[in-house]
């Protein structure tokens, strides 16, 4: 697990202070106005996901449309919130 790794490791997980911020995608300078548009539909459709106002099927679906693992993309973010939430200590600061 991702995640236990990282707290044996850190001694801390680091989590952003929203999920959207988590599950955003990037491109880089170099990248195509069809890049550029297609990076905006899907940290729209991350949002309204998350928002409860889409779907998880067709938010995966739109990630699979793009190439992205859809299990890939969002499996970390929740390997680390179960591990949290299995009690693991947390450490601020």
């Amino acid at each position: 697990m991702f995640a236990e790794q990282v707290y044996q490791e850190k001694g801390c997980l680091w989590l952003p202070s929203d999920l959207e911020e988590w599950l955003t995608v990037y491109v880089d300078g170099q990248a195509t106005k069809s890049e550029q548009q297609a990076m905006i539909f899907i940290n729209n459709a991350t949002r309204d996901w998350l928002a409860g106002t889409l779907d998880g099927e067709t938010y995966f679906d739109i990630l699979a449309q793009y190439e992205i693992d859809p299990i890939e993309h969002v499996g970390e973010v929740w390997q680390y919130l179960d591990y949290l939430m299995q009690g693991k200590p947390a450490q601020i600061g």
